[in-house]
């Protein structure tokens, strides 16, 4: 469609609405594509990544659990020998041996990262328990490191530990769907 110009010339692409430079148009829209990369992109990926930082905090709960089941069975089979648990003040150290040729006893405990939970804080022996009810209790305080809390936050005890269907987890049996 031809307009005519006002003032007796040819028209231009500025008649036309149409702007002659681009470059305004290309910094505006640099700058929001650097906008996007430093903001938008680095909060849609860490939204995304919550769901796996949730799993692998619960997989280090269930770790933790097993470092408990592992001490509880060293000290069964140390009460077992000596007819009573360490006591307080001997704590779970008294379990820890070097690695010597020949078989060590049952209750020895030659991996001494069994001791700490899957954060790398020592495991709590209590001795009694807290509730009174077992002769002893091992604890692990959870992601956060503070008593109570939920989630991976929260604390797990050799009596109190969590299961597979409690993380979340599918169970082992469960059948697969095709």
């Amino acid at each position: 469609m031809y307009i005519p110009a006002p003032h007796g010339h040819a028209p231009t692409n500025e008649d036309y609405g149409e702007r002659g430079d681009p470059w305004p148009v290309v910094i505006v829209g640099v700058l929001a594509l650097i906008l996007m990369m430093l903001v938008v992109i680095p909060r849609l990926m860490k939204l995304a990544a919550g769901g796996l930082e949730d799993q692998a905090n619960e997989h280090l709960l269930l770790q933790s659990a097993s470092h408990l089941k592992r001490l509880e069975n060293r000290l069964v089979a140390f009460q077992a020998e000596f007819g009573r648990y360490p006591g307080r003040f001997q704590g779970l150290e008294v379990l820890a041996r070097e690695r010597q040729e020949g078989a060590a006893p049952p209750w020895a405990i030659v991996q001494r990262k069994i001791m700490s939970d899957a954060w790398g804080r020592p495991i709590i022996y209590l001795v009694p328990s807290e509730d009174g009810e077992h002769p002893f209790e091992l604890r692990c305080l959870g992601r956060d490191g503070r008593p109570g809390g939920e989630g991976p936050d929260r604390d797990i005890s050799n009596w109190h530990w969590p299961s597979r269907t409690e993380a979340g987890w599918p169970s082992e049996g469960a059948a697969q769907a095709p």
